[in-house]
């Protein structure tokens, strides 16, 4: 195995195709602010909108996923916010997605639930929040984390 191999993350499609469990819709962004990929996102105003997900999230959709949406709309990053009315791919399912948190110090294995801007965070247990996943990997420092998701 090369360097390459152990330290690049997986893309979505990588890991669907492994798992062949991976479910995913299309859907209008309606609010662009924050949706991105890799980010969780729920219901919008109507049953065919999505916006980002907000701080423990009580209804998850899914993850935005570059690999699910289709070309003419896919931004190239995980930086970029998609632009409200451009159709997008959202994945669930029990896979590994590439996700983001803005907390340090997430053990693997540690329980998640969404976070502020679509990211993820520790569980809690003293709340009745969804849980998105569990970590599967360790984190010291924010940015990308992977999750197996169980959305």
């Amino acid at each position: 195995m090369t360097q390459e191999q152990t330290t690049r993350k997986p893309s979505y499609k990588e890991v669907a195709r492994a798992s062949g469990q991976a479910k995913y819709d299309e859907y209008y962004v309606e609010t662009g602010t924050n949706v991105k990929n890799g980010r969780i996102v729920t219901r919008g105003t109507t049953e065919a909108e999505i916006v980002v997900a907000g701080d423990e999230c009580l209804s998850p959709l899914g993850w935005v996923a570059r690999e699910f949406t289709n070309d003419t709309f896919a931004e190239s990053d995980r930086s970029t916010d998609y632009t409200a009315g451009e159709f997008v791919g959202v994945v669930r399912g029990p896979i590994t997605v590439v996700g983001y948190t803005a907390e340090t110090d997430i053990k693997k294995g540690e329980m998640l639930v969404c976070a502020a801007s679509g990211g993820v965070k520790k569980y809690n247990a003293d709340t009745a929040i969804p849980r998105v996943g569990y970590a599967a990997e360790t984190v010291a420092a924010a940015g990308e984390i992977l999750v197996e998701s169980i959305l």
